[in-house]
C-alpha cells in the first residue's frame, strides 16, 4: 500500500465532507490534527462523519471517544471512516465499546492522469449535464435516495441536497452531474476538486436501470472532465464488485477504507 496515495484519497474525502458544512448555516465542522468531524445538522449517517487523521493510538482513543459521544448525545446517526494507515488493531475494542459496528469496506484507488484516457462508450439517447438549477438538486438527490430504499436515511439525503441547492457556493470545487436516458434521470455522479487531487463520488444508477452501462458512461464522463482540468491525479473509493471498470481506466488499488456506524441509534431512529 502506498501511504502517500492513501492520504490523497483520505484528504480529498475530508475536503469534500467539510466543503458544504463550512458554508451551510446549520452545519458544523470541527477539524484539527487528529480528526475531522462533520455535523450536517440532520440525522443522516451519510453526511455526519468522523475521519481520523492520526495513527497514534493513544491520541486517537481519547479524541474518538469524545467525538462519537458528541453524536450519541444528539441522537444523531454517524459514520466513522478509517483508512488503513490511521488504524491500529488496538482500536477494535474501543470501537466495539462505543457501540460502533462495521457497515462496509471500500477500496481506495488512484490514477495518474498523464496515462491514456479510457475509450468512450456511447449509449444512444443517454446524455449527461451539470447540476445547476434548484430542480436539478432534487433529481440528483432522488437517485441517491433510492440506494437507501424506504429507510429514514433516504429522506435525509433529499433534505441535505435541498440545502446544498440553496447555498451560494464560493467556487466550483464540487460539481454534480445527472445522466438522462429517454428524458428520465437515471444516474448521478460528482467530482470534488481538492488541493492535491480530484475525487470521483456518488456514481449511482436508479434501480431498474442498472446493468445497462449508465454508471460506466457516467464514470468516463467524470474522468474526462477531470482530464480537462488542471488536476493531475484522480481518486475514488470503490465497492469490491466495481473495481474492474476503474482498473481498466488506469486506477490502482492503494488502500482499504473501513466504515463503522453507531448502528444502535440507527435501529432506534429507524
Amino acid at each position: 500500500m502506498s501511504k502517500s496515495q492513501s492520504f490523497l484519497i483520505r484528504d480529498n474525502f475530508i475536503e469534500k465532507a467539510t466543503y458544504i458544512a463550512r458554508i451551510a448555516p446549520a452545519m458544523y465542522v470541527d477539524e484539527y490534527d487528529d480528526i475531522a468531524l462533520v455535523d450536517c445538522g440532520l440525522p443522516a449517517d451519510t453526511f455526519n462523519v468522523l475521519i481520523p487523521k492520526t495513527n497514534n493510538p493513544d491520541r486517537l482513543h481519547s479524541v474518538l471517544a469524545r467525538k462519537v459521544s458528541y453524536f450519541n448525545q444528539k441522537n444523531y446517526p454517524m459514520s466513522l471512516w478509517v483508512w488503513e494507515d490511521t488504524y491500529a488493531e488496538s482500536l477494535y475494542p474501543l470501537i466495539r465499546n462505543m457501540g460502533l459496528t462495521g457497515d462496509e469496506v471500500n477500496l481506495g484507488m488512484v490514477a495518474a492522469l498523464d496515462e491514456r484516457p479510457p475509450a468512450n462508450r456511447a449509449i444512444e439517447d443517454f446524455t449527461i449535464h451539470r447540476v445547476r438549477q434548484p430542480e436539478d438538486y432534487h433529481l440528483f438527490a432522488d437517485v441517491l435516495a433510492t440506494l437507501f430504499g424506504s429507510s429514514p436515511e433516504a429522506q435525509q439525503v433529499r433534505r441535505y441536497y435541498e440545502i446544498v441547492g440553496s447555498l451560494q457556493r464560493p467556487d466550483d470545487s464540487l460539481q454534480l452531474y445527472l445522466g438522462r436516458y429517454g428524458g428520465q434521470v437515471v444516474s448521478t455522479g460528482a467530482i470534488f476538486y481538492g488541493a492535491e487531487s480530484a475525487g470521483i463520488y456518488d456514481i449511482a444508477t436508479r434501480e431498474g436501470m442498472r446493468g445497462r452501462g449508465f454508471g460506466s458512461a457516467m464514470f468516463q464522463h467524470l474522468l474526462n472532465r477531470i482530464r480537462e482540468s488542471p488536476a493531475r491525479t484522480a481518486v475514488l473509493q470503490a465497492s469490491p464488485d466495481g473495481i474492474d471498470i476503474y482498473k481498466r481506466a488506469g486506477f490502482q488499488e492503494v488502500c482499504t477504507v473501513q466504515v463503522f456506524e453507531n448502528r444502535h441509534l440507527l435501529t432506534i431512529l429507524g
